[in-house]
């Protein structure tokens, strides 16, 4: 089945890797990055997408079937899909674009109709290019680079098209914590949007990352980038009950994983030094363990999240920029590569050997 002109559909079950799709080439390295993102409603479909400037198409893949399900495109003619999103419950899909007017657009999945469609350009002649998007408690959180606007709000469903952004708290502060960028510490340079149980997590590139609770009057908790660095990934723990953080910081080969309550370090992945910085990190849906993909290698880790141990190494074809895991009790991970491929591997090849059982003794 074509995708882009270019897709290919291939099984190579016995080297480990059930199933890989081919994305359209991008022009340079640079623009190689493959986004995915799973369903989490139990659908086992995946969404990708390559930053390939004359693609701008996401396609929704069913894992079970094999086959695209709808493709999304993007305004105009060359737009550069760079952030992409399901809704907690998986009937909408965010994909935002590097296009002129630098536009987000909510879809329907069940008919595949384009809802709402607006542009990040909330400031006249200011251009802030979407880096992640999330969804939250109804809202569509954006993030970007910029030193201002780093972090906005869409109330989708009430300003529908309008595109009015706004600064966390401004609107919507009657029912969420209220912040504005003139308090002390402001959302500046974010990078990373994670969402889970009513929290939002915001990773900026300078300053750490912070975490923002439902509740009148409650500022984010912020936690320094002076002892982590430049964050460029976080991620909540799924399981419940957990306080648990993932960060991954700009040129490191190590995955922290913090408690957001106490502050402190939990354990430590640390991958080979010659394998490179981590390109990208992620929890299983329950939480027990940690996938990553470093930017020199070929290699997918799989980790244990409560003590950082090595449990599993998987072996692609070619670096990999992003991981992810499905939902569920029996994950499927699946890597985008940087030669425009998206690898898939069922549970039973990724995951670890189980434990032996522990013999009691019996005086």
């Amino acid at each position: 089945m074509e995708f882009g002109g270019s897709l290919v559909v291939w099984d190579t079950y016995d080297a480990g890797v059930i199933r890989t799709w081919r994305m359209p080439p991008a022009k340079s390295d640079q623009e190689s990055l493959c986004l995915l993102a799973f369903s989490p409603d139990g659908t086992n479909r995946i969404a990708c997408s390559s930053a390939d400037l004359q693609a701008g198409v996401v396609a929704i893949w069913s894992i079970e079937r094999d086959e695209c399900v709808v493709q999304f495109h993007g305004p105009g003619r060359t737009p550069r899909a760079c952030a992409i999103a399901w809704s907690p419950d998986g009937t909408l899909f965010a994909s935002a674009y590097d296009d002129h007017g630098n536009t987000v657009r909510i879809w329907d999945t069940s008919t595949f109709q384009q809802l709402y469609s607006a542009s990040t350009r909330f400031v006249e002649d200011l251009d802030i290019v979407p880096l992640s998007v999330a969804f939250w408690n109804g809202y569509l959180c954006l993030s970007s680079s910029h030193p201002t606007y780093g972090f906005r709000v869409w109330d989708f469903r009430d300003s529908g098209n309008t595109g009015s952004w706004s600064s966390y708290g401004t609107t919507i502060a009657a029912e969420n914590a209220t912040y504005s960028p003139s308090d002390s510490v402001p959302f500046q340079f974010a990078h990373d949007i994670d969402t889970c149980n009513g929290r939002v997590l915001v990773g900026m590139y300078s300053r750490g990352f912070m975490i923002c609770g439902l509740g009148e009057g409650k500022k984010p908790r912020h936690f320094s980038g002076k002892r982590l660095g430049s964050v460029v990934r976080a991620r909540f723990s799924p399981a419940p009950g957990s306080d648990h953080v993932l960060v991954v910081t700009k040129g490191s080969p190590l995955i922290r994983i913090l408690s957001c309550t106490t502050d402190k370090l939990i354990c430590t992945c640390r991958g080979p030094v010659e394998s490179g910085e981590v390109s990208d990190a992620a929890f299983s849906g329950d939480g027990q363990f940690v996938a990553s993909s470093s930017a020199k290698d070929a290699s997918i880790r799989i980790w244990r999240a409560r003590d950082g141990a090595l449990l599993n190494t998987l072996q692609g074809r070619c670096p990999c920029s992003t991981v992810k895991f499905s939902p569920g009790a029996h994950p499927t991970l699946a890597a985008g590569t940087n030669n425009w491929t998206v690898c898939i591997w069922p549970s039973r090849e990724w995951g670890p050997e189980p434990e032996a059982p522990t013999a009691s003794v019996v005086p």
